[in-house]
């Protein structure tokens, strides 16, 4: 089972789930001891930027810039999804936790 706690967020967060599902048909389909999720590490950053890039159809070179200047650019609040094929890991999705506060209608969510 994969679990963990989310800090960044402004408030402590837990999550955990019983599998990671891969796209049938996936060597990688159900194979739990083959996922890994954790923060990324400053020295993935290009791995991660080339993932959104991938995801939003974005020009790697254009994004760069805009991706390494982000207010909130701080490698404790990206997270990413990696999956092990043979010996080697793959990053495959990422998540960034943004502590703001969001509000709908008059209250806070």
């Amino acid at each position: 089972m994969l679990s963990g706690t989310i800090f960044s967020a402004g408030a402590t967060v837990g999550w955990n789930t019983p599998d990671v599902i891969a796209p049938y048909g996936s060597p990688m389909f159900r194979r739990r001891d083959a996922t890994e999720t954790r923060l990324a590490r400053l020295d993935e950053s290009e791995e991660f930027l080339q993932v959104i890039c991938a995801g939003f159809n974005l020009d790697t070179r254009t994004a760069r810039r805009f991706f390494y200047d982000d207010p909130y650019f701080e490698v404790n609040q990206r997270w990413g999804l990696w999956l092990r094929h043979w010996s080697e890991w793959r990053l495959v999705s990422v998540l960034t936790a943004v502590p703001l506060t969001i509000r709908i209608g008059s209250r806070a969510a």
